[in-house]
């Protein structure tokens, strides 16, 4: 029987791999079958699974606190509303505990392939069907892009065999072009972090290479001028940039060090400004001011412990566990992604819960290769 409810978790986590980037709707309803299997496994072996992993208590810390300044904040209903999301943070556990080892490399192929892949395809095909020509798809479609792109690149940089390596390249290839052409500097910025982290820690030369490309890049239109409107809105102080809605940041944060609890931004932001553009297109600056400075804290520290898992367990790895390094190298590169496209933009919570929840799918990717291959036996996925 707990094998039947194991089976029944598998079976909500690979529909997320397949969802992730098309459905939020089938991908929510993947993550409850999930975790119902989860807790019939619990109850039926008496136990709790959980993983014994580092980013345990930063975790527990971030989803504490922001509980508590719900109930500080300015609107207490509003900010449990909100917090619901968080019940899918819960996911980053389920892979280390319910994905056997021989059922995670098939896992992460579905991952790039249907979120990587078909997502490019599905959105730009979407966009192709209302004006039977070719649209960009739009800014949080192309948020989700950064995750499969991060993970194929990883695993191509890691694997020997050039069938294999052309396979990913070609896994790779939709998600980088509907990025670029998407003209977006949020994803544009996570494609390069991810491929800077990639580089940096595979090959230098690729390295150096990538920043001349990036170079030369800006110096053709359309590029250029997206680069040059940011900096005329910085240079003119266009109240409608982000730089003059992070104007207001600390007055508000001043005013309410503990945060005005998730999702009470709106009314601050239209008292403040005029108007209301939802939230401060920054993950720092909204979870700064929503969950006050120990929020913003406790998330960066949740943030390092993983990078710090992802890299000590990339380099623990020996070379003939190629898909292994790969998977962690790409929780690196997925992180870096997440980060580099929230300094501009709001990919986390309520901003985009679609790249969210892909990375706490690559965190728990990255926590079942520690488990599986550097922890002892006893702690492992059966």
């Amino acid at each position: 029987m707990e094998k039947t409810f194991q089976y029944i978790a598998l079976t909500g986590i690979f529909i997320y791999a397949i969802f992730a980037s098309t459905s939020i709707t089938i991908v929510q309803g993947g993550i409850i079958l999930a975790l119902l299997g989860w807790t019939g496994k619990c109850v039926l072996s008496r136990r709790v699974l959980f993983p014994d992993s580092p980013l345990n208590i930063p975790v527990l810390l971030f989803v504490v606190l922001s509980f508590l300044v719900a109930f500080l904040g300015l609107n207490v209903l509003n900010s449990l509303d909100d917090l619901r999301a968080y019940t899918f943070i819960l996911f980053l556990f389920l892979i280390p505990t319910m994905v056997p080892k021989h059922f995670l490399k098939p896992l992460v192929w579905c991952f790039i392939v249907f979120a990587g892949v078909g997502g490019s395809i599905y959105f730009f095909l979407r966009g192709s069907a209302v004006s039977f020509v070719w649209q960009a798809a739009g800014v949080k479609e192309l948020f989700r892009m950064g995750a499969p792109f991060a993970v194929a690149l990883a695993l191509v940089v890691h694997e020997t065999g050039w069938k294999k390596k052309a396979l990913l390249l070609a896994v790779a290839a939709p998600p980088l072009f509907l990025t670029i052409t998407g003209l977006k500097r949020g994803p544009w910025l996570g494609i390069a972090a991810a491929m800077f982290v990639v580089s940096f820690l595979r090959s230098r030369k690729v390295f150096v290479l990538i920043i001349i490309v990036i170079a030369v890049a800006t110096t053709f239109s359309p590029v250029r001028q997206r680069v040059l409107r940011t900096v005329n809105q910085l240079e003119q102080g266009d109240r409608y940039s982000r730089f003059q809605i992070w104007a207001v940041a600390p007055e508000i944060i001043s005013q309410y060090p503990y945060g005005l609890g998730s999702d009470n931004r709106g009314k601050m932001l239209d008292l403040k400004l005029g108007y209301n553009p939802s939230h401060f297109h920054s993950n720092f600056v909204t979870i700064a001011v929503e969950l006050g400075v120990l929020g913003l804290v406790a998330w960066c520290w949740w943030m390092l412990v993983f990078a710090k898992l992802a890299y000590d367990t990339w380099r623990s790895l020996p070379p003939e566990k190629s898909f292994e390094k790969g998977v962690c190298l790409a929780g690196l590169a997925g992180l870096a992604s997440f980060l580099a496209i929230g300094i501009c933009d709001f990919n986390f919570e309520d901003g985009d819960a679609e790249s969210a929840m892909m990375l706490y799918f690559l965190m728990g990717c990255v926590v079942a290769v520690n488990r599986q291959n550097l922890c002892p036996v006893s702690c492992r996925a059966e």
